[in-house]
């Protein structure tokens, strides 16, 4: 589990890097603490859980919460502050809690329990990916589509694409029933999907997809077995 603490107080980064350390210990997590002075230096990827000051010299933990969304970060953000006036801007980031100075250790507990659970649910609904070295997830309803080229897999999602090399049948594995082929080279989310011929599939925001002979009957298939599905799970109206 990887955790960054950004905070322009030393002693308060200390102080949270040791609480926290004390529920991962317990908690028999593996864990990763990094500190981080401003939100300059704070890398946009790479965490699962964030500590984010709001107020810091240059961008503030809010204004940077904003930026981490917008570059597609689906990280557990957790705000420290001692303004308890910015808490319902912390809704439009989707933070898990907002904590305000002196932290309770029992708060801080049930916020880290609140980031744990968040996390589990993101990587049981995500796709696992290794790029230089590196594994990270991308969360399934994010993805558009996935597209192969020689080895190398593009997967397109809401705010960008990410290229690395795998197989397309690789992929397809981590995948749930939302994602079909529609050709050799493609996976597509019906998420998206706006539109479908035998030629080609036109997607939500406007991209096409060509559509194979030898898939338009089992893309057919698929598309009643999946709508038939989701219809089977709207509320149902009551009875009179």
């Amino acid at each position: 589990m990887k955790i960054a603490i950004c905070d322009d107080e030393p002693l308060m980064c200390r102080s949270l890097e040791e609480k926290i350390a004390a529920y991962m210990e317990k908690s028999a997590v593996p864990f990763q603490v990094a500190c981080y002075p401003d939100g300059e230096s704070l890398p946009l990827q790479g965490y699962d859980i964030l500590f984010l000051d709001i107020q810091m010299p240059g961008i503030s933990g809010m204004e940077l919460a904003k930026r981490l969304r917008a570059a597609g970060s689906s990280c557990a953000i957790l705000f420290v502050t001692v303004l308890r006036e910015g808490v319902f801007d912390a809704f439009e980031v989707d933070a898990v809690d907002y904590l305000c100075k002196p932290i309770d250790d029992i708060r801080l507990g049930h916020s880290l329990d609140r980031a744990m659970a968040r996390i589990r649910e993101r990587n049981s609904s995500s796709l696992l990916i290794q790029i230089a070295g590196r594994w990270q997830t991308v969360r399934l309803d994010s993805i558009l589509y996935c597209e192969v080229l020689n080895r190398k897999v593009s997967i397109h999602t809401r705010q960008r694409v990410i290229e690395y090399y795998s197989r397309l049948s690789d992929v397809e594995r981590q995948l749930d029933q939302r994602f079909v082929k529609c050709h050799r080279s493609y996976l597509v989310n019906l998420d998206y999907l706006a539109q479908c011929t035998r030629e080609q599939i036109t997607l939500a925001n406007g991209e096409h997809l060509p559509v194979s002979k030898a898939r338009w009957q089992g893309l057919m298939d698929h598309m009643l077995h999946y709508m038939k599905n989701e219809v089977e799970q709207w509320p149902q109206p009551p009875q009179t």
